[in-house]
């Protein structure tokens, strides 16, 4: 519940199978209502691999990240777990992507940990990772050209979409909003 406080009860995906770095997914509904999910992921850091629960609210933005368990370096990769770096992704969408300077949110950007790039880099994986699961699980598929275009109307100020009929241009709209 710590990354998914909207939530009240957690129900496991039954039929989720472990993907990847997704371990498992669950449900969280407040009155029967689906409100979200939390997603256990284990990326690769600079020390080996991480356990991070993901929380994603309905809307595919995320809603808190908990570092479960690393072996990152003390005083480097161990400040993943602050709050100050988790915040950073609250609110944000798929496709976060991790910069060294000066993020820009509206650009699903993060401040990358200092010298802790490598281990900043694996919890964005995992979160991106987290979303995709729950798209999956939701039944929303996108193929490599639309998740190329939604993460450049995100990272653009200007973004021109075009195609013929069911080429995509509506599931594209509907991902980045």
């Amino acid at each position: 519940q710590n990354v998914l406080s909207s939530a009240k009860e957690f129900e496991e995906v039954s039929d989720f199978k472990a993907d990847g770095i997704v371990k498992n997914v669950y449900k969280g509904t407040d009155g029967g209502k689906c409100v979200g999910y939390c997603v256990s992921v284990a990326p690769s850091g600079y020390g080996g691999e991480m356990e991070i629960m993901v929380g994603v609210d309905s809307d595919l933005k995320f809603t808190g990240i908990d570092i479960v368990s690393s072996s990152e370096t003390a005083g480097l990769g161990k400040n993943a777990s602050k709050e100050s770096f988790r915040s950073q992704f609250e609110g944000l969408g798929k496709t976060v992507t991790v910069k060294k300077s000066a993020p820009k949110k509206e650009n699903n950007e993060i401040q990358a940990l200092s010298g802790a790039t490598i281990t900043s880099n694996a919890v964005a994986d995992g979160a991106n990772a987290a979303i995709e699961a729950v798209e999956k699980d939701l039944g929303i598929r996108y193929d490599a050209i639309q998740k190329e275009a939604i993460h450049q109307a995100i990272q653009n100020k200007v973004f021109i979409l075009t195609g013929g009929p069911g080429t995509g241009k509506t599931t594209v709209i509907n991902g980045m909003i």
